[in-house]
């Protein structure tokens, strides 16, 4: 089967909690060293690696991160999820395809809109490869019906994936954090802005 993959581009942070020893407090800022690789990726993908240097702030007791830094971690923190109403989302399933079916109250809160795409977070649920069908409702509703994965599980009981809302005059984005419970069709959103 074909591989498909998920990436970023531009700038991106992915925001962490460190715990840091007792001996540790009273400092200021710590040094973090990693050594990390990754894949540059346009029609091939080169492997690239480097080792990376940064001294951080340590956060205060008042939850305030001083220094240069603090911008970007307020802006991370910014665009992580928040729940919102689970009533705006239903899903189905049928022998090949999830159903993920956005309601009108959900859709049509947004003007201008580009595109909406759905991205799997659950591994084994849906064929990454295969593009999802999307079709649009008189009522305004949007419908993402997703390929089933073979190995699909046998009594499922959480899906969860990524909704993103692009808009077309903005480059910004909405992206919106989707967690279901098979068992009782029970849906919940986050969401977050880019």
């Amino acid at each position: 089967p074909p591989l498909m993959n998920y990436g970023y581009s531009g700038e991106f942070i992915l925001p962490m909690k460190l715990n840091l020893a007792a001996k540790l407090a009273n400092l200021k800022n710590i040094d973090l060293r990693a050594k990390v690789s990754w894949l540059v990726c346009r029609e091939i993908c080169i492997p690239e690696g480097g080792e990376l240097n940064l001294t951080m702030p340590i956060e205060t007791k008042s939850g305030k991160t001083r220094g240069d830094t603090a911008n970007l971690f307020d802006s991370a923190r910014a665009k992580l999820p928040r729940l919102l109403d689970s009533k705006l989302v239903a899903l189905s399933l049928d022998e090949t395809e999830i159903s993920l079916t956005l309601k009108s109250d959900f859709s049509n809160q947004f003007k201008d809109v580009k595109r909406i795409d759905f991205f799997p977070v659950s591994d084994g649920f849906v064929k990454n490869a295969v593009a999802p069908k999307i079709s649009s409702s008189a009522l305004g509703e949007t419908r993402f019906s997703l390929a089933k994965e073979e190995n699909f599980p046998k009594n499922p009981t959480e899906f969860i994936g990524l909704i993103v809302v692009q808009f077309k005059e903005k480059h910004d984005a909405i992206a919106y954090e989707f967690h279901s419970n098979f068992s009782n069709s029970e849906a919940t959103l986050c969401i977050w802005k880019s």
